[in-house]
């Protein structure tokens, strides 16, 4: 594989104070993307007949790889073992998988832009409003070698009508040709401490599409029909799966105001009871990720299929916990390909129908400190992980 020596990365920003109190912040930039560690090589000697890689399996821990003895056992070194092409090509044990990438792979690269308002609320609170958007081109997929380019009744014979019949179907081919887009709104409000109180608050709102899979924690299912006519990669064009709609974050602390040198209860018994005490916290709240409901049957031969939602049926109705988190009746396959009748609706729809469950962490943490001689104190914690759960 050749190094690409004219990737051009130029990043640009810019800060203008428009009044007194607003800032007006921006910025752009090319980035280039190193390869994912997919665990692929594209050294000619990992494919057909350089490298071969065979599977057997015995019936139990004492009983000869095969029952015949075909094969051998471990301590007479596998004599049996095809170490040839000719020998592998032919034998009944072994499946033949084609690996690969692009000879001259184009480089993976994202495009990240902003736009940001700032303004002072007061001299201790800042509050900021921003655009915040990123394109991805060229990423890594993973798309098989050996498969179907045409719609077959889910009884057909893949390997018969696959490109290259005398290989096993399946393989991996890495190619440079998935794309995402992001784009998000994001609000932040800061207060520094003051008072006896600070605040960190943001929200984003935001969506993430695209047609990549993550080479190694997909979570919203793989191409259906990649070499169909009409279908391709673009047809499993939905939602990321790193996509969440909406996140929130609000960290702060606050020391209560009573005790001694406070607002309230700051001499006697009261200051002493409930004077000293402070609290901070952490809460996550975010909606969840998406998730693609696959077809319960194989609707063409050799190619993926997602399930139909259901016209009138709410997909998070019902149980709604962790048994059962969508509701099965939201969802059908389509009608199966046959002889006669086989098009691209037999696949189904788009992906990620659905998100997963919505996330919520609050961490809390109550103390109060004691004086003690020459300068030092004693601290009283009592910490609360996950309150929300």
């Amino acid at each position: 594989m050749l190094a690409q020596k004219t990737n051009f990365a130029p990043r640009v920003g810019f800060s203008y104070q428009a009044l007194p109190k607003l800032v007006v912040r921006g910025g752009y930039g090319l980035f280039f993307q190193g390869n994912e560690n997919h665990g692929l090589s594209v050294s000619n000697y990992v494919n057909f007949p350089f490298q071969i890689t065979s599977s057997y399996t015995n019936s139990n821990a004492a009983t000869p790889i095969t029952p015949t003895n075909a094969v051998g056992t471990l301590q007479n070194g596998l004599l049996n073992v095809p170490l040839t092409a000719a020998a592998a090509a032919t034998s009944a044990n072994t499946s033949l998988s084609l690996l690969g990438e692009p000879r001259n792979a184009k480089s993976s690269y994202a495009q990240a832009y902003n736009l940001q308002l700032q303004y002072q609320v007061t001299p201790n609170t800042i509050a900021a409003l921003g655009y915040v958007g990123t394109g991805a081109r060229h990423v890594q997929v993973s798309l098989s070698t050996n498969t179907v380019n045409t719609i077959l009744p889910p009884s057909a014979n893949v390997k018969a009508n696959s490109f290259f019949p005398d290989f096993a179907t399946g393989g991996t081919f890495i190619a440079r040709a998935g794309e995402t887009d992001y784009n998000g709104l994001q609000a932040n409000v800061e207060h520094r401490f003051s008072y006896g109180f600070s605040l960190l608050a943001n929200y984003t709102w935001s969506k993430c599409l695209g047609d990549t899979r993550d080479l190694l924690d997909n979570g919203v299912g793989s191409y259906r029909a990649p070499y169909v006519s009409g279908a391709g990669m673009s047809a499993d064009y939905g939602l990321c799966d790193i996509n969440v709609k909406r996140i929130v974050h609000v960290s702060g602390t606050y020391q209560l105001p009573f005790g001694k040198n406070h607002q309230l209860l700051n001499t006697g018994v009261a200051s002493w009871v409930a004077g000293g005490w402070s609290t901070n916290w952490i809460l996550t709240a975010q909606d969840g990720q998406p998730l693609t409901v696959a077809c319960t049957t194989t609707n063409a031969a050799g190619l993926g299929c997602n399930a139909l939602k259901v016209a009138g049926q709410n997909p998070y109705a019902g149980s709604h916990n962790a048994a059962q988190f969508l509701n099965p009746a939201a969802f059908a396959n389509p009608p199966a390909a046959t002889v006669s009748s086989a098009t691209l609706a037999n696949l189904g729809g788009s992906p990620t129908q659905v998100s997963g469950p919505p996330y919520r962490r609050l961490n809390l943490s109550v103390f109060r400190q004691f004086s003690a001689p020459k300068a030092t104190y004693f601290e009283f914690r009592a910490e609360v992980f996950n309150l929300t759960n």
